[in-house]
């Protein structure tokens, strides 16, 4: 997630900076926060706890920590080469090629998470792939409209899924969610 960072601050030029460089660069920080949010809030937690849990340790390992995170880190890579894009020229559209790396990185990351929660506690992670299918959905939109356009629903859309899981991890906290698991079985 640095590498998003990163390619925000490289990316701009502050010789003549004009309000939509500025709107640009907060988009993106606010896109690169959310995936940051994504990833770290609950999961040292639910890891330490699928490892805890897991009748193989080794499958939990293999399947989450190595593919999951092969999945996790191509798709920050193709984020952040578009975010770079992105930042670069806020005014201008994408091209399909930076469209297809800034909404698709985007949604294999969340999509990934159904993949990981799956192979963790073989739960369904419905909020994480309705947002990876909401990203998707405005893909075909985004060539069409400004890069800051496209960086700020991004921002948007990440932002009420982090909201929608705090809230509902806050009412009922996720050990709740793991236990009506074990329970159905």
């Amino acid at each position: 997630l640095g590498e998003s960072v990163v390619a925000i601050g490289t990316s701009t030029s502050f010789s003549h900076p004009h309000a939509v460089d500025v709107l640009a660069i907060a988009a993106a920080f606010a896109l690169a926060c959310g995936l940051w949010w994504v990833y770290f809030h609950f999961a040292a937690d639910a890891m330490r706890y699928s490892l805890e849990t897991a009748r193989v340790q080794l499958d939990i390992t293999r399947m989450v920590l190595s593919y999951g995170h092969l999945s996790f880190v191509g798709a920050v890579i193709e984020a952040a080469a578009a975010v770079r894009a992105s930042v670069a020229a806020p005014s201008e559209q994408l091209s399909w090629a930076v469209t297809g790396l800034l909404f698709g990185g985007t949604a294999l990351y969340l999509a990934t998470f159904g993949f990981t929660r799956w192979a963790m506690f073989r739960l369904v992670s419905w909020t994480r792939l309705t947002a990876a299918a909401v990203v998707l959905a405005a893909l075909p939109i985004a060539p069409y409209v400004p890069a800051l356009a496209s960086l700020i629903g991004l921002a948007v859309i990440l932002a009420v899924l982090n909201t929608v899981e705090l809230m509902r991890v806050e009412r009922i906290g996720w050990r709740t969610l793991l236990n009506r698991r074990d329970h159905a079985r």
